[in-house]
């Protein structure tokens, strides 16, 4: 719902604020007082293309404030959740500027956002009906959601494009699996080589250490033994042997300790070293004696490290790097292994999901087909009842095919949804788009509009030039339609037709005002008197014409509207 409207330097407009109520809205005016730069304003506000040729004289800029209650417009409400953008208590502020250098800039909420946004948001909430772009049902993506809502299946329809996104999912992820296959397969094949690799070698911790200083031994068998003889023999051997020399110390000091017994602690601890060289001298003897040089051997120990040299090139540079990789490895294999179950789970999933789909997408194209019947008759009626008996409307519903006889299912179901219109006998049925008139397309709107009045969540519908071309009984049945449309809808009208203005819950006149050497565009809430003036005007031209009032106070008593 529209709550007001602030507009700032555009066209013949100072500076005007309008606050709108439910039901229905009327404004009127004098031809070229600026009704349709009133719509022209709104449309800039809604994302409509606009030039900066509207800018007020005199100004660099011009300012359009829209203020609107979004509550219970659920698309409206995703839409800003999706962008993270809050609204107030369910009401939004939309604010387009326009600059003569023609750069602007548009807001919602005081977020910058571009004019496409603007537009697409607000193609939920308002419908402007005339000779204007800013039309849900010009938009053939919106006739399918029409006619749900129509039909009652919306949910329905909400659940199935949730499982088309699942089997969309799926699908890509299947190729993705697919696609990698051929890597899955040769990293498979290596980390399996690797692993096996590894294991076949027996590869013990610490073993690299222990061959090197066993290789370092035998490579230094010669200098080992002969440095060990001559350890020995300095240590036990002749005269000068340190053993034999000790032992003699020993047997001097035992003379001395009948001398002095404080002596005998030095004789127990030479006594100490000479049994512990002697001990040494032993150990080192058996060790020469083991030491004995095997060729073989050390072939074999330049054989392991080779290997153990080699697993270190191509998976350390350490051995301890070597296991990581190992247990890695394996971990990875584990991975890739699960990869051709998770394909063979996915292959599964997406033949049920699309049977599933399949199901449902020919159970909804029944309810479809059975709706967009009564939906065209009850739009027939509608537009008959207009005035409008020649046209023939359409709810065309089509399936694409990828092959003959295999129909496309898409993430809404088999069915693409158009209203199309024939507005003259003979021609062929068109897109709503196309067609020319303003006043037609508001009058088809109106029709469409009042029998979508529940399916339809837009709550604000403006209607411009929808009483050209028509009077008498026509003009009737407009206003009635346009009344009834107003119990559920905020409706603004633009008309010239006073039997319509009389209808209105709230009436607006606008007027072109010159002050000094300016004109400017403004508008103004009537009541009583002047609104009996204003319909009295509309009816004759003549404001003050006795029998003008009259007929207009009988109108405005007609419809109970003061």
């Amino acid at each position: 719902m529209l709550e007001e409207l602030h507009i700032r330097n555009y066209a013949l407009i100072d500076t005007l604020t309008v606050r709108f109520t439910k039901g229905l809205t009327i404004l009127s005016g004098e031809t070229g007082a600026g009704k349709s730069i009133l719509v022209g304003a709104l449309g800039m506000v809604l994302g409509a293309k606009v030039s900066s040729d509207v800018i007020r004289t005199g100004s660099e800029e011009a300012e359009v404030t829209a203020v609107i209650r979004i509550a219970e417009n659920r698309d409206a409400e995703e839409w800003l959740r999706q962008r993270d953008i809050s609204h107030e208590e369910g009401l939004v502020i939309l604010r387009r500027i326009l600059r003569r250098n023609g750069r602007g800039a548009s807001y919602i909420q005081n977020v910058p956002v571009t004019v496409a946004d603007l537009q697409e948001f607000t193609s939920f909430l308002i419908d402007l009906h005339g000779q204007h772009e800013h039309q849900s049902l010009f938009h053939e993506e919106n006739h399918r959601k029409f006619l749900d809502r129509f039909a009652g299946i919306s949910d329905r329809v909400e659940e199935f494009f949730k499982k088309f996104q699942e089997l969309a999912h799926l699908r890509k992820k299947k190729e993705e699996l697919l696609q990698s296959e051929k890597e899955r397969f040769r990293e498979l094949e290596y980390l399996r080589y690797a692993v096996e690799e590894i294991e076949q070698a027996k590869v013990r911790e610490g073993e690299e250490e222990e061959l090197e200083q066993e290789k370092k031994i035998l490579l230094s068998h010669e200098k080992l033994v002969k440095t060990l003889d001559e350890v020995i023999s300095e240590l036990s051997a002749g005269r000068e042997g340190v053993a034999l020399g000790i032992r003699r110390g020993l047997n001097l000091l035992q003379s001395l300790i009948p001398i002095d017994a404080s002596l005998g602690m030095y004789q127990k601890r030479l006594e100490t070293v000479y049994y512990e060289i002697l001990d040494i001298v032993e150990s080192l003897k058996a060790y020469a004696e083991k030491r004995v040089f095997h060729p073989e051997r050390l072939e074999k120990i330049e054989e392991r490290l080779g290997i153990l040299y080699r697993l270190e090139k191509k998976y350390g540079p350490t051995l301890g790097d070597v296991f990581q990789f190992k247990e890695k490895s394996e971990e990875r294999i584990r991975e890739l292994e699960a990869t051709t179950s998770e394909m063979e789970s996915i292959d599964q999933a997406v033949r049920n999901i699309e049977k599933q789909l399949q199901d449902e997408a020919g159970k909804i194209s029944e309810i479809r087909k059975q709706e967009a019947s009564r939906l065209q008759n009850l739009i027939t009626e509608a537009l008959t009842r207009l005035g409008m008996k020649k046209i023939r409307f359409e709810v065309s519903l089509s399936r694409k095919e990828s092959s003959p006889g295999v129909i496309i299912c898409g993430p809404y179901g088999y069915d693409t949804v158009s209203f199309l219109i024939s507005p003259n006998p003979g021609e062929p049925l068109k897109p709503l788009k196309e067609i020319a008139s303003g006043g037609e397309v508001s009058r088809i709107m109106l029709a469409i509009k009042t029998v979508l009045a529940e399916a339809d969540s837009i709550g604000c519908l403006i209607f411009d030039e929808v009483d050209a071309g028509i009077g008498g009984e026509a003009a009737v049945v407009v206003g009635d339609y346009l009344h009834t449309l107003s119990r559920s809808k905020q409706v603004l009208v633009i008309t010239h037709l006073a039997s319509l203005a009389a209808r209105g819950d709230q009436h607006f006149k606008v007027m072109k005002l010159v002050d000094g050497d300016r004109t400017r565009t403004d508008i103004k809430s009537i009541k009583d008197d002047e609104r009996i003036r204003e319909i009295a005007r509309m009816l004759s031209g003549e404001p003050e014409g006795k029998v003008s009032l009259i007929h207009a106070e009988e109108l405005l008593t007609k419809y109970n509207r003061g």
